[in-house]
């Protein structure tokens, strides 16, 4: 058989088996075989020939395990034969049971492929036996009862041919065979189906979340791959920290010359500067005193006549000058002894926030180098590698949270008052019918919907329902997104 075949075959099987023959659908059977709707075309022309094929593939294996029981040995009787068939039949149906379920249920919902099928049951095993036409059974067979050919009497009547006898026989069997075939199957199934509103279908609703750097850079290390479970805080990548060293050492830098110009600004001038204001405010007087006299006695000679007007002038200038510099010491003195103003000291504290402000942006830039995980859970992708650059945001992990785990169903409004908040439901899947999970209500939606198409239920999808998110209480591996889950009120 061709690959891309035998490919299409295996995964529409696997599909078959969770979802049932109505759940195949071409593009969906194409995108998980990994192979183009033109090669679908080419082997098998349209999807009911692939669905008949599909079934004979499925059911070719059971038909032959039947069939090696059927000639397997002698046996004491027909009985025994027969129950031993029924004993392989009944293991099959077990073995098979979701396979079962989900063919017997879609022929009653008017799947062709499956009412094909079960339609050729009644023809197909009447064949199972046939090569076992002139095997002899272990006990002895009786003398057949007819007249001897004595004196007195004719040639004895012949009898019916043991072969033909026992070929007879074994077509009833048979019959009788695929009869409770059909009835294990549907009895099944049956089984299977929702008595009333109190089953419900829904599905695995695990959270993922991505993960991403919040700076950009190259990055240095990757320590973990796809499929890896991490812990809360684990280290999961890191880039390569020098730049963002550097920032955090300039930002740390400014900080301290900012810290101590904000600490000279709150405690004011030294005392040296004010007692040389003072000192230099002392001398300023001095030399306006000395100018105001020979001013006066300029004056004083100018008003006989004994110098001339430019002199007069010039001491005039002279004592103007220094009482102009003795006005300007006493000002600074008065600055240097009352401080800074209140606007430069709050200029300052804020620039010295800012520092701070700018400290902790580089202290966290660098933290950011690192990514770690935000809770339990498993790696689903990863999409960075060693030395590659990344982008501030850019998606470097998908991470699979292990915990919560939901399950996303759907409760029709009559059974609404049966799940409520808190209610205590089991779980089952098709992988594990067995072992039920536990969960509890935790959330009922306030407002109605229709059955989403992506719930696997018997019914017709056009009632109105509730979602019901339900918190599983002892979640495993097991539990996959997506898979359908099947909901029942716990005792």
């Amino acid at each position: 058989m061709h690959p891309t075949r035998q490919k299409l075959l295996d995964t529409g099987l696997a599909i078959a088996t969770e979802k049932g023959l109505r759940g195949l659908t071409v593009r969906e059977l194409a995108a998980a075989a990994e192979v183009n709707l033109g090669s679908f075309v080419y082997h098998f022309g349209n999807r009911d020939a692939f669905i008949d094929e599909l079934v004979e593939l499925w059911y070719a294996p059971l038909y032959d395990e039947l069939k090696a029981v059927a000639a397997k040995g002698s046996y004491p009787s027909a009985i025994a034969m027969f129950e031993a068939t029924m004993e392989a039949l009944i293991g099959l149906v077990a073995r098979q049971r979701g396979f079962i379920n989900h063919l017997f249920g879609d022929a009653l919902a008017g799947e062709g492929a499956a009412q094909r099928f079960l339609l050729s049951l009644p023809r197909r095993h009447p064949l199972l036996l046939a090569a076992r036409r002139g095997r002899p059974l272990s006990q002895p067979d009786r003398q057949p009862r007819g007249r001897q050919t004595t004196a007195g009497m004719g040639p004895a009547r012949p009898a019916p041919h043991r072969h033909e006898r026992r070929r007879s026989g074994m077509k009833q069997r048979i019959a009788i065979l695929a009869l409770l075939l059909t009835v294990i199957g549907g009895y099944l199934w049956w089984q299977g189906r929702p008595a009333d509103g109190s089953i419900l279908y829904g599905n695995v609703d695990i959270r993922d979340v991505n993960l991403a750097f919040r700076v950009g850079g190259r990055v240095d290390q990757v320590l973990v791959d796809e499929g890896d479970s991490v812990k809360a805080g684990q280290l999961l990548a890191r880039l390569d920290p020098a730049p963002l060293t550097h920032s955090r050492d300039s930002a740390l830098a400014n900080l301290a010359a900012l810290t101590a110009a904000n600490a000279l600004i709150h405690k004011g001038y030294r005392s040296e500067e004010t007692d040389r204001a003072r000192a230099a405010l002392a001398a300023a007087d001095a030399a306006a005193l000395e100018a105001d006299q020979q001013w006066r006695r300029q004056s004083a000679l100018a008003a006989t006549g004994a110098i001339s007007r430019g002199q007069l002038d010039t001491a005039r200038s002279q004592r103007d000058q220094t009482q102009a510099q003795v006005r300007s010491a006493r000002e600074q003195l008065a600055q240097l002894e009352t401080g800074y103003r209140p606007e430069e000291i709050a200029q300052s504290d804020a620039q010295l926030e800012g520092a701070k402000a700018a400290l902790a942006s580089a202290e966290l830039a660098l933290a950011d180098a690192s990514l770690t995980a935000p809770s339990d859970g498993i790696i689903i992708s990863r999409a960075i590698e060693n030395g590659s650059m990344v982008q501030s945001g850019a998606t470097a992990f998908n991470l699979s949270l292990t915990a919560p785990i939901w399950v996303r169903a759907y409760v029709e409004e009559p059974w609404l008052g049966h799940f409520p908040s808190g209610a205590k439901v089991t779980l089952t899947t098709d992988s594990r019918p067995e072992q039920p999970y536990h969960g509890v209500v935790g959330f009922v939606s306030p407002t109605a919907e229709f059955t989403p198409k992506s719930v696997e239920t018997p019914d017709l999808r056009t009632h109105l329902v509730y979602r019901l998110r339900i918190v599983v209480q002892d979640p495993d591996p097991a539990l996959r997104q997506g898979m359908p889950v099947t909901v029942r009120l716990a005792p």
